[in-house]
């Protein structure tokens, strides 16, 4: 039997790289959210929670959250919404539907602060964050 996976974010440049590696693979089933729609991608605002989009958590074992607004210079109220609330919201449904595993990708703008520094030739996972 094929875990079922979802992915937030589907139709975002990692998510839409993530779901083809998934299909290419033919070991999951795939449950695709995203604000725009698109091939098997169902439409959600995971900003709001309610409507049809927290069902599709249901019989998931693995969500893979990478919804959000990814632009290191977006203000407060595009990210408080899509990057905030999603969070929250994603969180909610997963837990709500029994989801075991939730993975969480963050931004890479975190540890950007590194890339000019030569003192730091290689970032690693105990390195503090150095966002730009």
């Amino acid at each position: 039997m094929k875990r079922t996976i979802l992915i937030t974010g589907a139709a975002g440049n990692i998510g839409g790289k993530l779901t083809a590696h998934f299909n290419a693979t033919g070991a999951y089933d795939l449950r695709l959210l995203d604000q725009k729609t698109g091939e098997g991608i169902v439409a959600a605002d995971l900003g709001v929670y309610g409507g049809d989009w927290p069902g599709q958590f249901e019989g998931v074992d693995t969500v893979v959250h990478l919804a959000g607004n990814p632009s290191g210079a977006a203000s407060w109220s595009a990210v408080q919404g899509a990057n905030i609330a999603g969070v929250q919201n994603v969180l909610r449904a997963a837990a709500s539907a029994g989801v075991r595993r939730v993975v969480f990708a963050s931004t890479n703008q975190v540890m950007l602060g590194y890339r000019f520094r030569e003192d730091v030739p290689v970032v690693t996972t105990d390195l503090p964050p150095a966002p730009l």
